[in-house]
């Protein structure tokens, strides 16, 4: 560009656009952000609820009776939750004691809702329910009813 020309410097023509960029891309970083943590809290919900439900089936493979399977499945899984801080509201643990001697197994689906309505402004619903499965086989040398053999080691 000679000096005294009229035409206009190319800085003047891009005067502002780090502004307008900065206006596009920070909510774009908000939003990826906040997805991203919804992805965390999603996969850490998962993984709790799968571990309950572990626990739950090892604490119900090792009772005597049916009922106190049931009764030990609900307990160990509401613990196991409580203690990795996960809220479930509301919480369901179903043990399924139908095939419940030794020798066969005992399966606990655990269901949890997890409250998500801090990141309502994502348009997400403020609940996503998540549940986990496992089954643990019951002890073949054992009596369940506590016979001669006793119980579990």
């Amino acid at each position: 560009m000679t000096p005294g020309s009229t035409a206009p410097r190319r800085r003047d023509r891009e005067r502002g656009s780090a502004t307008v960029e900065m206006l596009l891309g920070i909510p774009l970083l908000v939003v990826a952000i906040m997805l991203g943590v919804l992805g965390f809290r999603l996969a850490v919900a998962h993984v709790e609820v799968a571990t309950a439900a572990a626990a739950a089936a090892r604490s119900a493979s090792l009772q005597r009776t049916p009922a106190a399977a049931q009764a030990a499945a609900t307990g160990s899984a509401t613990a196991a939750l409580e203690s990795s801080q996960l809220s479930c509201d509301p919480l369901q643990v179903s043990p399924d004691v139908s095939g419940y001697a030794p020798g066969g197994v005992v399966t606990v689906q655990v269901t949890c809702t997890v409250d998500l309505s801090e990141l309502t402004g994502l348009a997400i619903p403020a609940q996503i329910s998540v549940s986990g499965t496992a089954t643990q086989p019951v002890d073949t040398y054992w009596s369940i009813s506590g016979g001669a053999t006793g119980g579990p080691p």
